[in-house]
């Protein structure tokens, strides 16, 4: 009997201090994550953004009004061959000279369109296609910073390392120099959409946040 009454004390404390183990265990668990600190995304103001809509081309996006007035204007070089350009500070011949304080550039090529003399530059490239979970463009592997994916938009965002043959290369390169987004259109004659960013006071945040604002639809023909 006194044997009993001693093993059951024993079983008693065990099941105490088990019990009081755990329960502490779970208080300072809780502690460490009620204290951790919380990490705040960058907070974007788009109440003073400007709108911009073209149906021939099949896109609608809102875009930060230090970058200037973005609209897109046609450079014609020869039967068909054809560009889309937009830019803040595009002077002269469109598409051909271009001033050095220029803040970001839009150009969206017609299918037929060839450069002359030159080869391996970013904004020459247009669409990308994704191949069992990884992305191309002219050929050339992308590791994006962010893919966005929607029915109305297929767009991956670039910096200067996405273009994995580029890294390290000297001279002309396919390289992005600060940031840029290649847009998959809906339009037959201009099949995509090429934006370089040159203002490094925009942030990747606030030019996510302008590549997702982007809407692709069929082209409305007037």
């Amino acid at each position: 009997m006194k044997k009993n009454l001693i093993a059951l004390l024993i079983v008693i404390i065990a099941i105490g201090v088990v019990g009081g183990g755990f329960y502490y265990f779970q208080a300072q668990k809780a502690k460490k994550q009620t204290s951790a600190p919380t990490v705040t995304k960058e907070e974007i103001k788009t109440t003073d953004w400007k709108n911009y809509t073209n149906d021939e081309l099949g896109i609608s996006f809102s875009y930060p009004a230090e970058l200037g007035v973005l609209d897109f204007k046609l450079y014609k070089a020869g039967e068909g061959k054809t560009r889309l350009l937009a830019g803040s500070t595009w002077t002269g011949s469109i598409g051909t000279n271009l001033t050095n304080d220029r803040k970001i550039d839009l150009v969206s090529n017609s299918t037929d369109w060839k450069p002359w003399a030159r080869s391996g530059y970013f904004g020459d490239v247009q669409t990308f296609e994704e191949k069992d979970g990884k992305y191309y463009a002219d050929g050339s592997l992308l590791e994006p910073v962010k893919v966005i994916t929607r029915d109305d938009l297929n767009a991956v965002i670039l910096d200067h390392n996405s273009i994995v043959e580029a890294r390290g290369v000297s001279g002309p390169t396919d390289a992005v120099g600060y940031l840029g987004a290649l847009i998959n259109l809906k339009n037959d004659n201009f099949p995509g959409l090429n934006i370089e960013l040159h203002d490094t006071n925009v942030s990747l945040e606030t030019f996510t946040q302008f590549i997702e604002s982007f809407k692709v639809f069929k082209p409305i023909v007037k």
